[in-house]
């Protein structure tokens, strides 16, 4: 405990403590507010998409219509040269085509050319020519309302009725809604899930190393031989994770009183910002996060304080450190899987593992109702991940706090193990 107060009271009264724990709150709220302060303010109208039309029938003005209704800006480049036969698609006489009506007002400030062949409505296939890259979202929405139009003049070659038409093309949406109220709004624990698991990934990488450059600096300066003379080396080990994890979960707390704070109805609009609706984490989410941020903590810790005292520099440590980042980086590319099959066998199985755990369970439970033996279980295998490790790195440490000279290699660090 004395290790563990000195190592908690040296950092929590740094300077890096105090910028970090305040910079961090206000570089959140500026992501959420600063974009919509924006959007707010910008004046800047977006360019419009030119229509060349070559398929005649209407279809062009249609188009342009639905454009404009999906509130995407678009002109109709008149071009009385076109031939009226054309058919097939050549990609350099459509440059020539753009280029010749530059000195028109619509193509000056266009931000991309829609061409509609003469055979649109039997193919379906436009072509848009990008001055620069307009996103995907802009491209779908685009399609989107081709879509609609080429299936209506193929209903009007059919004989279908207009009204019939404009009944059957009808836009339809998919409201979705919570099963409960106090989950808040569609999509709101996601982004949450995801955002907390980027918050423990972090902190793991952040404080972890800090363990191992708190272990070297002491072991490169020879404290740790008088140390060493007044405590056992496991109590030094742990007395140092301990005090270094308090302080992570210290910051932590500060930051959630802080979001609580601002979170609170009314308190936005009272600072003059409008309205942002700021999301209320539930208390069962900060609970969990608690809980598998002391987990992880000391399981990462652990592997961490190895590290440091295995190594005389930092340089050398960096190699073994790679593969404890891994552990950490691996649950960041599985997400994708949790977010799509929460509840599926896979990701089951992938949230027991120990040093998955503390993320990607806590993702599942801000996705689904996780059943609490799985809840149960994932502590108690994290639990016996934590023994285990700390029995096995206790042997390294007490050894390679001791050692100096020569890096060592993968069969040592085994051979300490068996026989410290």
């Amino acid at each position: 405990m004395t290790v563990a107060r000195r190592e908690f009271l040296a950092r929590v009264r740094s300077r890096w403590f105090l910028f970090s724990t305040l910079v961090v709150p206000v570089l959140f709220l500026g992501g959420i507010i600063l974009p919509a302060v924006l959007v707010d303010r910008s004046t800047e109208d977006p360019k419009p998409i030119v229509v060349i039309d070559n398929a005649g029938n209407g279809i062009a003005d249609r188009l342009i219509d639905s454009l404009r209704a999906n509130e995407i800006p678009a002109e109709l480049l008149v071009d009385r040269a076109r031939p009226t036969t054309e058919d097939a698609f050549d990609m350099d006489s459509l440059r020539s085509r753009i280029a010749a009506g530059n000195g028109s007002t619509e193509a000056e400030k266009a931000a991309a050319w829609l061409y509609l062949p003469g055979n649109l409505i039997e193919e379906g296939t436009a072509v848009l020519v990008e001055d620069r890259d307009t996103g995907p979202v802009l491209r779908r929405r685009i399609a989107s309302s081709l879509q609609q139009v080429v299936t209506a003049a193929r209903l009007e070659r059919a004989s279908v009725g207009r009204a019939t038409i404009e009944t059957a093309l009808r836009p339809t949406s998919v409201s979705v809604e919570p099963l409960s109220a106090k989950d808040g709004p569609a999509g709101l624990r996601q982004a949450l899930g995801f955002v907390f698991a980027m918050a423990l990934y972090v902190m793991f990488i952040v404080y972890g190393q800090m363990i191992a450059r708190g272990v070297l600096e002491e072991k490169t300066s020879d404290i740790v031989e008088i140390l060493i003379s007044s405590l056992r080396p496991w109590e030094m080990m742990l007395g140092k994770i301990l005090g270094i994890g308090a302080v992570g979960l210290t910051q932590f707390l500060i930051w959630a009183i802080l979001m609580a704070a601002v979170s609170a109805p009314g308190m936005v609009s009272a600072m003059g910002m409008g309205d942002i609706g700021l999301p209320t984490v539930p208390i069962q989410l900060l609970v969990f996060f608690v809980v598998f941020f002391v987990l992880g903590f000391l399981l990462y810790g652990t592997l961490y304080a190895g590290i440091g005292a295995a190594f005389d520099t930092e340089q050398e440590a960096q190699n073994f450190q790679g593969v404890v980042t891994m552990l950490l980086i691996v649950p960041l590319v599985l997400m994708m899987q949790i977010l799509n099959q929460p509840d599926g066998t896979l990701s089951v199985v992938l949230s027991l593992f120990p040093f998955f755990t503390p993320m990607l369970m806590f993702l599942r439970m801000t996705l689904t109702q996780v059943p609490p033996i799985q809840l149960a279980a994932s502590v108690v295998l994290m639990v016996g991940a934590i023994l285990a490790c700390t029995w096995i790195v206790a042997k390294i440490y007490r050894v390679g706090i001791l050692m100096h000279g020569s890096k060592p290699k993968f069969k040592e660090l085994v051979r300490w193990v068996r026989e410290a």
